[in-house]
């Protein structure tokens, strides 16, 4: 019995085909933390910006970059070198009947809309969460941060909340917005992804 009900499970959290699933939010709106919830419920392969770009630079992912090297690794150069390898890697993946998951802060629609156009190509369907958290909380979660691969601290945060391109209006067809200060939201979210890509 128990047998069967993780095979219903597990059917029910595979998509029916491939999809990618984009977050979008600042550092600290919770996007590692519930992506990695969701990547133990589904059949899905995770990508991070925060590992990719330091992979691309020669890094390891728990290696402190070089301060005097940080404006070639986090400069705008580097991002859309970041977004444009991820973008391909997610299509090879999806176009092999992976789902995928790109976990990064997406803050502009030039980089959500290169995922979609990822996604199109390879036929799969495209989902964009939307994490959302209150300033107050999105510093208390920078600053405790500690053994990650994102280097973001409360400078960064600044700078990407003046940066953030809200979702705008035409694009809310394939987006899920989440409140990340609610509880149980891991759960809610596994039951949305579900319900939007099952």
């Amino acid at each position: 019995m128990k047998r069967y009900v993780r095979f219903l499970t597990e059917r029910c959290l595979k998509p029916a085909r491939p999809a990618l699933i984009v977050t979008h939010g600042p550092s600290g709106a919770g996007k590692t933390t519930l992506t990695q919830h969701l990547l133990e419920q589904i059949d899905a392969v995770r990508m991070r910006t925060d590992v990719e770009r330091k992979r691309l630079f020669g890094f390891a992912p728990d290696e402190s970059t070089p301060e005097e090297r940080r404006e070639e690794i986090y400069g705008p150069a580097a991002s859309r070198a970041v977004y444009s390898r991820l973008h391909d890697l997610a299509r090879v993946l999806l176009e092999a009947g992976e789902t995928v998951i790109l976990d990064g802060t997406y803050l502009t629609r030039e980089h959500r809309e290169a995922a979609r156009a990822a996604a199109r190509g390879a036929r799969a369907a495209c989902l964009v969460i939307d994490f959302q958290a209150d300033a107050d909380t999105l510093a208390d979660r920078v600053r405790a941060r500690t053994g990650d691969a994102s280097e973001a601290g409360l400078a960064v945060l600044r700078s990407q909340l003046v940066r953030l391109e809200p979702i705008a209006e035409d694009e809310r067809g394939d987006v899920l917005s989440i409140n990340t200060v609610k509880e149980a939201v891991a759960n809610m979210l596994r039951r949305e992804v579900c319900k939007r890509l099952g």
